[in-house]
């Protein structure tokens, strides 16, 4: 079996090296960890304007059609520098299951503007990162035509002060436990965020959510598909 890198995936490693190299020296990313949301602006926007926040994204919006192993190439350099943007939140947390997926309309809506570096992504997995069968924090409560009520205490969401757009698995009672995942907008009524810093010196905030209304456009899988879903992120 040949693990060599292709020509493509090496280009992807390079300019990434290049661009984390040239602005991620240690005293930049010690001054962005003094600042209240951690995060280097100019930085994002450089990644996004060498198109390596789009690569798992589809061509058709977007992106560049590439997988898991390119992502992980920008992530290593990113990795070299403890260079401070949300990253792996938006692109593997994201925007990857978000393309895997999600419907035409959801991704429309937002992985263009993810490769262009405007919309952030994250995703609520720390109960169910060990053992994705564990039952989710969240629980969906069904109402009538086909959308949901969400409630629950979830912790340690990655860079969510951040995110534009959070996906949510959510556990069903009332569907013999079925598990369905949702798209959550941060900035919703019923979303409380509470921020907290991780051992590396990260935000990553614990969410309440407090009956928040998920209409059926912003639902990614139902409770017959979304232990898949959450299996995949995971």
């Amino acid at each position: 079996m040949d693990f060599t890198f292709s020509d493509e995936q090496l280009a992807v490693s390079e300019a990434a090296a290049g661009i984390f190299g040239g602005m991620a020296g240690t005293e930049r990313v010690a001054a962005v960890e003094q600042s209240v949301e951690r995060v280097d602006e100019e930085l994002w926007a450089e990644l996004a304007k060498a198109h390596l926040l789009g690569l798992v994204v589809p061509a058709s919006q977007g992106g560049a059609g590439l997988g898991l192993t390119e992502a992980c190439l920008v992530l290593e350099q990113q990795g070299r520098y403890v260079a401070p943007v949300p990253l792996w939140a938006t692109t593997v947390l994201g925007a990857l299951p978000l393309a895997r997926f999600g419907s035409e309309t959801q991704q429309q809506r937002l992985l263009p503007e993810l490769c262009e570096g405007t919309v952030r992504m994250s995703a609520a997995l720390t109960e169910v990162a060990s053992n994705p069968r564990q039952r989710p924090a969240a629980t969906a409560t069904h109402e009538g035509g086909g959308g949901w009520r969400l409630t629950g205490q979830l912790r340690a969401v990655p860079q969510a002060h951040l995110a534009d757009r959070i996906l949510v698995p959510a556990h069903c009672p009332s569907l013999a436990g079925g598990v369905m995942v949702a798209i959550v907008d941060p900035s919703s009524p019923g979303v409380v965020l509470e921020p907290a810093l991780t051992t590396d010196r990260q935000v990553h905030p614990h969410v309440e959510l407090d009956g928040l209304h998920i209409g059926p456009d912003e639902v990614i899988a139902p409770p017959e598909g979304g232990a898949a879903v959450v299996s995949f992120m995971v």
